[in-house]
């Protein structure tokens, strides 16, 4: 499969051994923003920055889920696997779309037709709409492509965080584009849930999309804003720093 996942959350020593890091929620924006990757589409806009708009944009428009905001401050910081203390992966192993793997490449999937040198299109195994998978199992039994927000995913759920499956649902699937779009794929390996929360992912990914944006004048700032969010950080994450 494309992009398959290593030593996502360590980093190796002089020695070679693997080290597991510690970091706050606030200081993984900036540990991941000396990281080597590029945002082309708004190089003026700093990692923490736009975790913040995301996080007040999800806010905003989700009073009623108050995990949202969460979801909007953490979503990228699948970007500190590009950081040297964590091996420093390269931009194409990182970002970009996300995708099933394991069963037939969808053609809703961006650039898909670029796929023909991927071995898994010669396994016969993997090259039907099931693949591996039974009907309907479940996209949270389904592997993803290795990237940022597959990376993000298990560290919420190796640190046994207390967010929920629809706040890990977000995380997940933030940049898989395929399933949101008109027509979307894999509906046949969706549960029930999965399709439920389809609309509140394309929802979500339209708030992601790296640009500046003005929030309205009712968004946090100052003590406030940071007091809100530490607190939803005790509440969901705890107050002990994640192994990343």
């Amino acid at each position: 499969s494309t992009r398959n996942s290593s030593n996502g959350g360590s980093c190796a020593d002089a020695s070679g051994q693997q080290q597991q890091q510690q970091l706050g929620c606030f200081g993984a924006p900036l540990v991941a923003q000396g990281s080597n990757i590029e945002e082309p589409l708004s190089p003026d806009l700093p990692l923490k920055e736009h975790a913040l708009q995301v996080a007040e944009l999800c806010r905003l428009s989700f009073p009623d889920k108050p995990w949202m905001a969460l979801v909007g401050l953490l979503h990228g910081l699948g970007k500190l696997l590009a950081h040297p203390l964590w091996g420093g992966q390269s931009q194409w192993a990182i970002s970009g779309e996300s995708y099933p793997v394991g069963c037939k490449f969808a053609p809703q999937i961006s650039h898909s037709e670029f796929f023909s040198a991927n071995p898994d299109r010669r396994r016969r195994a993997l090259s039907t709409p099931l693949g591996i998978y039974t009907p309907g199992c479940g996209l949270r039994n389904v592997y993803m492509s290795w990237g940022g927000p597959e990376y993000l995913y298990m560290a919420m759920v190796l640190n046994q965080t207390q967010l929920p499956d629809e706040a890990l649902f977000m995380l997940r699937y933030q940049r898989c584009a395929s399933i949101t779009k008109p027509g979307g794929a894999y509906r046949h390996l969706m549960s029930e849930a999965d399709k439920a929360l389809l609309p509140l992912l394309a929802a979500f990914q339209s708030l992601i999309a790296y640009r500046r944006v003005v929030l309205p004048p009712e968004a946090l700032q100052g003590e406030a804003l940071v007091r809100h969010y530490d607190e939803l950080i005790t509440r969901y994450l705890g107050q002990e720093k994640l192994f990343w």
